[in-house]
């Protein structure tokens, strides 16, 4: 993809100036800073599947409501389909990514939690099989469970254990009302002057169970090694959703971080392994 070219198309469709920055490092999508000629900052993201356009109408609806409950979160500029893809600009939020979880910004982490229950925008029939399904049968582009079953023996062991899990309260039942963002960790939290200034990324959004976000932080925090954080997030995220739901979370959590590492980031695989080690001595017993 040409970057020039697809800002001059976006910029033709909205008689905008935007002009690259640079490209983001983190996050897996393409994601580009833009300035216009006024000085306003903003992030282009986009994608060579036009359904990204339904995908960002989606993020839209989800994050006008946050928004008007005092989350947060981007405001979408623009969206539309050129020869290149489909895109969608956003504005660009004040911060820096939080990078290390402490109990500082956990209280933050809760209060922003604490608004997404109930206000569900999206159908919520897809909750839990989002969460479900990828660990029985793997997922598109992501859980691959292929990967886990011929990776070692320790991951087809491993994948064993999180099916069991998973099968064992596939039929219970989940909140399926609440706002989820599904990929909520460090990198989509922004902190300025010492505070949260916003949640970027919410592309995956789906309706459900918003403990499923503090399972995703939880599970994260495996890698920084604070006690009290993961403390904090287990008791949180159990009273949230409780044991069952936090097992199936992790279980969903275990088969997508393994499964990248695997085929994107090999010196993260052992690390993972042990992670899930720990975590599975807490989801077994359920």
């Amino acid at each position: 993809m040409d970057i020039t070219t697809l800002i001059r198309s976006i910029n033709v469709q909205h008689s905008t100036t935007f002009g690259p920055v640079e490209r983001y490092r983190s996050g897996e999508q393409g994601a580009f800073a833009l300035v216009d000629a006024t000085g306003r900052h903003a992030v282009l993201k986009w994608s060579r599947d036009t359904r990204y356009v339904s995908t960002i109408q989606d993020v839209m609806r989800t994050t006008d409501a946050l928004r008007l409950a005092g989350y947060p979160v981007p405001h979408y500029l623009f969206t539309g389909i050129v020869e290149e893809g489909a895109y969608a600009i956003q504005e660009s939020l004040p911060g820096v990514p939080l990078h290390i979880l402490t109990p500082h910004y956990l209280t933050e982490v809760f209060t922003l939690n604490n608004i997404q229950p109930g206000r569900a925008i999206l159908p919520q029939d897809e909750w839990p099989a989002r969460v479900v399904n990828t660990v029985l049968y793997g997922g598109d582009g992501y859980c691959i469970i292929e990967t886990l079953r011929t990776y070692s023996s320790t991951t087809v062991e491993l994948l064993h254990v999180l099916q069991a899990v998973v099968n064992a309260h596939r039929d219970d039942d989940y909140t399926t009302n609440d706002i989820v963002h599904y990929d909520f960790h460090c990198e989509n939290i922004l902190i300025s002057d010492n505070h949260i200034s916003g949640v970027i990324d919410w592309d995956g959004t789906c309706s459900g169970d918003a403990g499923f976000d503090l399972v995703t932080l939880l599970c994260y925090a495996y890698t920084q090694h604070d006690e009290s954080v993961k403390a904090q997030l287990w008791s949180r995220a159990m009273e949230r959703s409780g044991r069952a739901a936090v097992s199936v979370y992790i279980a969903h959590m275990l088969v997508r971080q393994i499964d990248w590492a695997i085929r994107f980031y090999p010196d993260s695989i052992a690390p993972w392994l042990h992670i899930a080690s720990e975590l599975l001595q807490y989801i077994q017993d359920t």
